[in-house]
């Protein structure tokens, strides 16, 4: 596990500190739920076929995609442990 520093896509993306939990745990509920969805709707034909383009490596499947994701969520799983030790 390393980090690669990348520029946010979109900057809407990037936290203002104005979200209440609440707004956090719906949206992560939402993209769960959209994620699923989408998974479900993937025959095996559809796992090679690209499905985003990410902004370093261009094109990415359904399962670069799902490795992408694993590997951003441990990224950020890291930087709130990290968090938490500094105010222990």
């Amino acid at each position: 596990d390393h980090d690669t520093v990348v520029d946010v896509p979109d900057p809407g993306m990037i936290p203002d500190g104005n979200a209440t939990l609440e707004d956090l745990i719906a949206a992560w509920d939402k993209s769960r739920k959209d994620l699923s969805k989408f998974l479900e709707s993937c025959g095996p034909q559809d796992l090679e076929r690209p499905v985003s383009r990410h902004p370093v490596t261009g094109p990415i499947t359904v399962v670069e995609c799902l490795r992408l994701l694993t590997s951003h969520f441990h990224h950020h799983r890291r930087r709130i442990e990290a968090a938490i030790e500094q105010i222990k």
